[in-house]
């Protein structure tokens, strides 16, 4: 999941990903070892990819890039109805989605592209905390020190068109 997480937020190439599975298995090193050691990352931008993805695995999303609250967000669910599927989900192995589904309550592809939003999310969560990883490094160094870095942000933002027929004039 590393290595997915750190390929999402594009960090590493697939390429860098693929050199540094190979050395693993070699080696026997844990993946971000070894993407240390190739130079791929650095230690911190590691420690925080780590800290990332552990909160990640132990289901700590938080609250606003949940699936239910971005389902809401999205107008394709109700609180009420989120609230009725996470209590309907409870004692099951179920994931929200499949329950928000079962229920009637979204569409198979409300969900999906719910899970599309998501992904993105996290992966623009990741980004920003390891632009902010060279301060946090810099802090950590000495705390009396003038600190200054730069940060490059840029998005892509697509065009995205919808139309509507409100109504039609029918001519004989």
């Amino acid at each position: 999941m590393l290595g997915e997480l750190l390929l999402a937020a594009r960090r590493i190439t697939q390429d860098q990903l693929d050199t540094a599975l190979d050395e693993q298995k070699k080696s026997g090193e844990k993946l971000g070892e070894v993407l240390v050691r190739l130079g791929f990352l650095d230690q911190c931008e590691l420690d925080v990819a780590l800290s990332f993805q552990s909160r990640l695995g132990e289901e700590k999303i938080p609250s606003c890039l949940s699936l239910g609250e971005l389902l809401v967000s999205a107008g394709y669910i109700t609180h009420e109805h989120l609230r009725d599927a996470l209590k309907r989900q409870c004692g099951t192995d179920k994931k929200i989605g499949e329950v928000l589904v079962e229920a009637g309550y979204a569409k198979q592809h409300h969900i999906d592209h719910g899970l599309r939003i998501q992904e993105k999310l996290v992966a623009a969560a990741l980004i920003a905390a390891l632009s902010l990883a060279p301060i946090t490094a810099m802090a950590a160094q000495s705390s009396t020190q003038v600190m200054s870095t730069q940060i490059q942000v840029t998005a892509r933002v697509l065009a995205r068109a919808s139309l509507r027929v409100l109504s039609r004039r029918r001519s004989w």
